[in-house]
């Protein structure tokens, strides 16, 4: 055998072992079978938490030791989707312990109006109470309550702990777009309201994100710990087996897209989610689309691809020797000529459910998107349900044709309160006016536009789906302005002076067509409306506002009041959000020596969330930081309900030379660090940071002057607490899951690079088998001779 025969054999040898190796470790997560298991998850992998832990033995717990403390799902969440052609609505069961006062379910959503990050926060808080000492406690529910909201809410009769929240679009009182009613233990409580989506978006980042679903509480007098026992979440269980979360539930198919056709000759497109409620893999949660493309001769149903290349066409079959179109030759009824019909089906797959699935519990969900679609917009045939059988199926199928109907008004004179258009310009303008009542001017300020829906409308596109024009004119620009392409989510002028604005708006559907309308001239015609030739169409609705006032400055109320930090790293989240104009600001950093007070008054104590619960409007007449910082503490001991502590009480040093809440100076490089002892805590107002040196809770002030009112003010806090170890949870980490391919390739190349190695520096012999025997024989034959001479 030669050199070169060896090393071929070696390497050939080595590359079959990579080979199975990859082939092995490839295919070790992937359960094709038929009859797979359903997969585990961990609680922590599903949930985020900030200060609160997650565990449980029998079902997933949260437990809340303050006030700050909150557990986040970081998922996408359903709220509206279809199963076996019937709507289901998000619903959530948990059970209560009774060391709460309140509880706090909120969620973020993705607004039907426009909003500050299109982003539209929906809450409930239970309150519990007790009347009187030994009285059995109630429980009351508020939905979107006001920050000064005193009421009771809606009792939840014979409370025992258990909570079932769900949403419904059936309620005692009309809704609105946008709005789905909530019911809680089967109580109307109340409506989510300005919802723009079908579902919850999860997004990271403290900006732009969105939490779907996300749990707070603050505790009972006394309580060290309140607990949430989660149950169920959209029909996924999250009772425990050995510590995990067994997936129950099937991925289902969320349609944000309203629509009422298809436009023949166009590609398939379609605004929709998979969502899951434990599996976010893309490698595992997948979805696979088919369509049906009817005819009249068909003698089953056959589903073929669907994707986003897809045109839907003309389909042509044979019937008495002629060919035909459904298009051009079949008419179903009068009015619904120029027709295709088409069934799209979904075949949505994850770890637990896998396209092969034979077992009922581990099949996939099957989806039809006719579910979604709204009455009327559907015509349903019979099918056979297989070749030459009589059995026949009803198949709902939606409809593909050519309108090139442009959307357009209702029909009416938009000055006639009888008709139709007269009707829905007055109700948008009321609409219009309502939204401008306490509307200020200034600096990023804006006007949101209500939803155009029952003023505006298309024969194939919902309002939802078409995309807008605004034309207007401010108080100082009367020429007009635009802006174009815009969702119905993000209709919005910006309102920046005092005066009289006013506005037109045109649409532009999914076809491409765009509103025509024909001047109030004898023989006018249609004419496509442009922003040049829309302010000559008065037959088109104006509609005006009008701001009286400067907008004061003051603090945004999503400005966060608390967070937290580790002892020594430098501290750098530090900012406010002012709504007006801002001129000067001012900052402040200060020391609250938590452990000292309630050690010096252990009947009045404070707790770490009680720092972080004093209202911004407090230290509303702060002029200066030393103000503010004064307010605070008024605020503060106010809740203590005693007399004997006072602002002044927090502010000066008592007798023992020891200061509750301490002001920190900024740091001064001019002196000597022994000798200016805050100089530790490098305090910089101009980049607002500084560095802890010691545990405990810090408070930031800041005074912020308006630029266009004298001696305007407004202030506002942030509470740091500051521990010697950072307690925030992200979730599990999906590195190794999303990127195994590159690991096992990665292993492979280190496999071939230890061949490659071997055949450089290691020299194979030059000696066959036959070269090995005779070299023995000989030795034995030298041996045997040696043997006989002695």
């Amino acid at each position: 055998m030669t050199k070169q025969l060896k090393k071929l054999s070696i390497f050939v040898a080595g590359a079959a072992c990579a080979a199975a190796f990859a082939f092995g470790a490839g295919s070790l997560p992937v359960r094709t079978y038929a009859d797979a298991e359903a997969k585990t998850y961990d609680a922590s992998g599903i949930f985020s938490r900030n200060g609160a832990t997650i565990g449980g033995e029998t079902a997933v717990t949260f437990s809340f030791s303050a006030d700050s403390d909150t557990i986040s799902y970081n998922r996408n969440l359903a709220l509206k989707w279809y199963k076996n052609g019937a709507p289901e609505y998000f619903n959530v069961k948990f059970d209560l312990d009774e060391n709460f006062s309140e509880f706090t379910v909120a969620m973020q959503l993705k607004s039907l109006t426009a909003t500050e990050n299109d982003r539209q926060e929906n809450k409930l808080v239970f309150v519990r109470k007790t009347e009187g000492e030994g009285a059995t406690a109630k429980v009351y529910v508020k939905v979107n309550p006001a920050d000064d909201d005193t009421s009771d809410g809606t009792l939840l009769d014979e409370w025992d702990g258990t909570v079932e929240i769900a949403l419904s679009e059936t309620s005692s009182d009309t809704l609105g777009s946008g709005e789905f009613a909530v019911y809680v233990n089967g109580t109307e409580a109340g409506k989510f309201e300005n919802i723009g989506s079908n579902y919850a978006e999860y997004a990271s980042g403290s900006e732009t994100g969105r939490t779907p679903l996300k749990f707070s509480v603050k505790k009972a007098e006394g309580a060290s710990t309140a607990v949430c026992t989660l149950r169920e979440l959209n029909g996924q269980s999250f009772a425990l087996t050995d510590g995990k979360i067994t997936d129950n539930a099937v991925p289902v198919l969320v349609v944000d897209d309203e629509f009422i056709s298809f436009h023949i000759g166009s590609k398939f497109a379609l605004d929709y989610k998979v969502i899951d409620v434990l599996d976010r893999d893309s490698s595992t949660l997948k979805d696979t689309k088919e369509y049906y493309q009817w005819t009249p001769v068909d003698e089953e149903a056959t589903y073929v691809k669907l994707d986003t290349s897809t045109y839907f066409l003309e389909k042509e079959y044979t019937e008495n020797d002629v060919k035909k179109t459904v298009f051009n030759d079949y008419v179903y009824a009068a009015g619904a000529e120029h027709r295709e019909y088409i069934s799209v089906k979904f075949t949505l797959t994850d770890a637990s459910h896998p396209a092969d699935a034979t077992e009922e519990a581990n099949k996939p969900g099957e989806y039809y998107l006719a579910w979604y679609m709204s009455a009327g917009s559907t015509t349903t045939f019979e099918v056979s349900k297989e070749k030459g059988s009589e059995e026949k199926t009803e198949i709902e199928f939606l409809h593909v044709d050519d309108s090139e109907t442009p959307p357009a008004y209702v029909s009416g004179d938009k000055d006639d309160e009888t008709t139709d258009l007269g009707k829905a310009t007055k109700a948008y303008q009321a609409l219009v006016n309502e939204e401008a009542k306490d509307k200020k001017a200034g600096s990023g300020e804006k006007f949101a536009l209500p939803n155009l829906k029952g003023l505006i409308f298309d024969d194939d596109t919902s309002d939802k789906s078409l995309k807008y024009t605004v034309c207007y004119k401010t108080p100082s620009n009367t020429t007009g302005s635009s802006s174009s392409g815009l969702s119905y989510n993000s209709l919005e002028l910006s309102v920046t002076e005092i005066g009289t604005y006013e506005f037109k708006v045109f649409a532009t559907d999914r076809a491409g067509n765009i509103m025509k309308s024909a001047k109030n001239e004898a023989g006018a015609e249609a004419e496509v409306i442009t922003t040049s030739n829309i302010w000559d169409h008065e037959e088109i609705p104006t509609f005006t506002f009008t701001v009286n006032t400067l907008k004061t400055i003051s603090m945004k109320s999503t400005t966060k009041t608390s967070g937290t930090g580790v002892i020594d790293v430098k501290y750098t989240d530090i900012s406010f959000e002012t709504e007006g104009t801002a001129g000067n600001s001012y900052y402040g950093l200060y020391y609250f020596d938590l452990e000292y007070f309630n050690e010096k008054y252990p009947g009045s104590t404070l707790s770490t969330g009680d720092l972080s619960d004093v209202s911004y409007t407090a230290l509303s007449t702060a002029g200066d930081i030393e103000s503010a910082a004064k307010a605070y503490a008024s605020a503060l001991v106010a809740k203590l309900n005693v007399t004997e502590i006072t602002a002044d009480t927090l502010l000066e040093k008592d007798s023992a030379g020891r200061t509750i809440l301490r002001r920190i100076n900024e740091y001064n490089n001019l002196v000597k660090d022994d000798n200016y002892p805050d100089n530790k805590y490098q305090w910089n107002t101009s980049e607002q940071s500084f560095v802890p040196v010691q545990t405990g809770n810090y408070i930031v002030f800041a005074v912020f002057e308006d630029a266009n009112m004298t001696n305007a003010t407004v202030a506002g806090y942030k509470a740091i607490d500051v521990s010697d170890k950072q307690d925030v949870n992200p979730g599990d980490s999906e590195w190794l899951k999303k990127n195994m391919v590159s690991v096992i390739l990665f292993a492979i190349a280190g496999v071939m690079l230890i061949l490659i190695i071997i055949l450089l520096f290691v020299k194979p012999s030059d000696e066959t088998l036959e070269d090995v025997g005779a070299a023995t024989a000989a030795k034995k034959e030298k041996k045997a001779k040696k043997s006989k001479k002695e």
